[in-house]
């Protein structure tokens, strides 16, 4: 809908007469919606400094709808903008920078980088703080997805401004401005030619501010810039120093972020760092999430570093940490020999992820831990598949082929407590005694019943037993008929009861006396209180 004062504004934002500025600056405050807009489309389009002035004056009263106007056609205020500002002396200049991030006036860099270097401005400390606010904003845009409601080209927008920063670089030494430094590592990718030059020349004049920045910024462009020439190749040495230096949460929560993207090739040049800064802070590894942790660890793994930070981190980890991190953690401190690093892996033996557990009880042999047997067979017990099946694999002495094969020249109550280890270490125990019970040898079965034995496992395979009552061999029938004295089914009893008219007064005898000892273990459970 065209209003009737639409056209009064046409004629006005076109007129070159200077009393039409006072007439659009009462416009500004009328009480008409429509009128205010109209007068702020008005003046940005008449691009007169002293209209320009007027909205600067008055931004802070200015209603959204209007702002929102100006912010569409912000390209036309820097030109008033950067007269304020270059002018050591305006007294606009603090608020022009208010304005200029209010619309992001990235076309105003250039002139705060004149006044930065200017160290007898009057609004110096505004005038760059200002010039580090813009150009956090610009990396923020040109980081995100192209907005084509804005005609302005933040790649462009930012190699136009890259250039001025570079230019003020190049005469670091005449004004010391370290704001200015800062301002060009937000915005300077890692193959910029100055930035080379600078960093790979430690007697630069500007080397020490850079190298200042790398260890302390917490401003996210100029992480990003280090975090992206850690993969270049070669990797500058100054990058490499400040990944040993920095130890700030900042600096962990980016870097972790972008550990999985390295390659072997850069992982392999991060090895030449003997320190890891954020392992000064392990603290700071604790405040990542779940991926970042395990990230930031499976790093420091494969860096190599072997230090008491290093394992300070492990040791903080295993306590505290998220459970992919402990997983690696746990896992590498098989570098690290020391008494200490054993109790952690002991204590690792009790955490809640299963995966910690089986990892833990991977490493007790080696370790030569003293109690590792009596752990490992606790372990051979586990609830869990996989920490039953890697204590299992750490007791391959206890397995039923060495057993049978030593068996012979076992005492007694070696046969015993060995054959009690050997049911809990080997899982196929009781199918392989099941197969040396039907050899065809009849020195294997009568070896097999003995061993059943002494591994305690007859119930286990009674069935068996009970089958070897009828053998050919007498020997063996004599041994099954003892043997079922340790089962607790009623087919044992059957069986040892049919025996009782075995052929061999032996197998009779010895199938009397296992009936008589299962019948008085039944009578005295029977009768104890």
């Amino acid at each position: 809908m065209r209003f009737p004062v639409d056209k009064t504004f046409s004629i006005l934002r076109r007129s070159k007469n200077e009393s039409v500025r006072e007439v659009l600056r009462s416009a500004l405050k009328s009480t008409i919606p429509h009128v205010r807009e109209k007068t702020a489309a008005a003046i940005v389009f008449r691009r007169t400094s002293s209209g320009h002035e007027d909205l600067i004056v008055h931004w802070d009263k200015l209603d959204p709808s209007q702002r929102s106007i100006v912010l569409a056609h912000s390209g036309r205020l820097p030109d008033t903008m950067s007269r304020i500002v270059i002018d050591a002396d305006h007294e606009l200049c603090g608020q022009a920078c208010r304005v200029a991030i209010d619309i992001n006036a990235y076309d105003l860099i250039p002139a705060l980088v004149r006044a930065a270097e200017d160290k007898s401005h009057q609004h110096l400390t505004i005038v760059r703080s200002t010039l580090l606010t813009l150009a956090e904003q610009l990396q923020a845009e040109y980081g995100r997805p192209r907005d084509y409601k804005n005609q302005r080209d933040p790649l462009l927008v930012r190699r136009h401004v890259v250039a001025e920063l570079e230019a003020s670089i190049e005469r670091y030494e005449k004004h010391g401005c370290h704001d200015i430094v800062e301002a060009f590592l937000i915005l300077a990718r890692r193959e910029n030619a100055t930035l080379r030059n600078v960093i790979n020349n430690p007697l630069h004049s500007v080397f020490p501010a850079i190298r200042d920045s790398f260890r302390k910024s917490e401003r996210k462009g100029v992480i990003c810039l280090i975090i992206a020439l850690l993969e270049n190749r070669p990797i500058p040495n100054l990058a490499l120093e400040t990944l040993a230096e920095r130890e700030d949460d900042e600096f962990a929560a980016q870097f972790a972020a972008v550990i999985p993207s390295f390659t072997p090739g850069a992982i392999k040049c991060m090895r030449r760092v003997h320190e890891f800064g954020l392992a000064r802070n392990p603290n700071c590894i604790l405040k990542l999430s779940d991926e970042h942790q395990a990230a930031v660890i499976q790093l420091l793994s494969s860096m190599g570093i072997r230090n008491k930070d290093a394992f300070g981190v492990y040791k903080l980890i295993l306590a505290t940490g998220t459970t992919s991190a402990r997983r690696i953690a746990v896992k590498n401190l098989k570098n690290f020999p020391a008494a200490e690093a054993t109790q952690l892996i002991v204590a690792a033996l009790e955490d809640d992820d299963l995966e910690v557990q089986a990892i833990a009880v991977g490493q007790l042999r080696d370790r030569q831990v003293p109690n590792a047997l009596a752990l490992l067979l606790a372990k051979a017990e586990s609830d869990s598949a996989a920490v039953r099946r890697v204590a299992q694999n750490n007791l391959k002495e206890f397995h039923f082929e060495r057993f049978a094969s030593v068996f012979e020249t076992l005492a007694g109550d070696m046969r015993t407590s060995t054959g009690r280890l050997v049911r809990k270490a080997d899982p196929e125990g009781i199918e392989k005694l099941n197969e040396e019970l039907r050899s065809r040898s009849r020195f294997k079965r009568l070896r097999a019943v003995q061993m059943t034995v002494a591994m305690n496992a007859v119930t286990d395979v009674d069935k068996e037993i009970i089958e070897r009552l009828s053998d050919d061999d007498q020997g063996v029938r004599i041994e099954a008929a003892k043997a079922l004295a340790l089962s607790k089914s009623q087919q044992a009893k059957r069986a040892l009861r049919d025996a009782l008219l075995d052929r061999s007064r032996a197998v009779q005898e010895a199938a009397e006396a296992s009936l008589y000892a299962l019948t008085h273990t039944i009578e005295k459970t029977e009768i104890t209180p």
